[in-house]
């Protein structure tokens, strides 16, 4: 099984947890500005989830009139967890949203919480708001369908091929896997092929460098989409061509 991506929390008295690192307050705030309040409705603090399951995640923000009306705001949200698990369960969305169907990851997590972040895209750093209270998630012994990216064996450059690779388990490959890349970290993706191999080859551009997101959906048996998690080990870093 994939080993999963690892960051460091701050245990005191109670557990918390870290927050992405570049999500910080917005700075300067005019005296009028009304600092977010983000209040998760579901999951609620103290529920128990099961891996695998369908959850529509349920939510109410209190934010700026200005963030609102700025054509460049956005929002995403994250899962942390008491194991170091941290990772993004949203594409970019509007502010104005309130709620999104959401696939729990089949992991095991005994104080898990959702962090939603907020902020004007170009406009200083994100506010990051966490759920308060926490819940958990029961891996299931089901065989659960999933997709896995495998790491690199190195890091790619600009101007040559990219290899993709994943593990797919209880996937129904003869409906083929669809290949989405991402060039700004998961806010937005677009579909780069379809294959029914597990392997995926990529040319990148002579003239790129910088971050490359991947993502893999497959289907299962009944046609189920069944995507990818995105970690922060499925985002690579292609070197320009003068990089050693």
């Amino acid at each position: 099984m994939k080993k999963i991506y690892v960051v460091a929390f701050v245990l005191v008295g109670v557990i918390t947890f870290a927050a992405p690192a570049a999500a910080q307050k917005l700075v300067p705030a005019p005296a009028s500005f009304i600092e977010p309040v983000f209040t998760l409705r579901s999951p609620s603090a103290g529920v128990r989830l099961m891996g695998g399951s369908r959850v529509t995640v349920e939510w109410d923000l209190i934010v700026d009139q200005a963030i609102v009306n700025n054509n460049w705001s956005e929002m995403e949200l994250f899962l942390v967890t008491d194991a170091g698990v941290f990772l993004r369960i949203t594409p970019q969305l509007s502010v104005t949203t309130k709620t999104f169907e959401w696939t729990v990851p089949n992991i095991g997590a005994r104080a898990a919480r959702l962090v939603l972040q907020v902020g004007i895209e170009g406009e200083g750093d994100f506010y990051n708001l966490p759920q308060i209270g926490t819940f958990s998630i029961k891996p299931s012994s089901l065989q659960i369908a999933d997709v896995i990216v495998n790491s690199m064996a190195r890091t790619p450059k600009a101007g040559e091929d990219m290899e993709i690779t994943w593990t797919a388990n209880n996937i129904d490959r003869s409906k083929g896997f669809d290949v989405m890349i991402s060039y700004d970290r998961g806010a937005h993706f677009f579909k780069a092929g379809t294959t029914t191999e597990s392997r995926f080859t990529l040319p990148i551009d002579e003239d790129f460098s910088g971050a490359v997101t991947v993502k893999i959906i497959g289907r299962s048996a009944d046609g189920t989409k069944v995507a990818s998690l995105l970690t922060p080990d499925v985002t690579f870093r292609v070197k320009s061509k003068d990089q050693q």
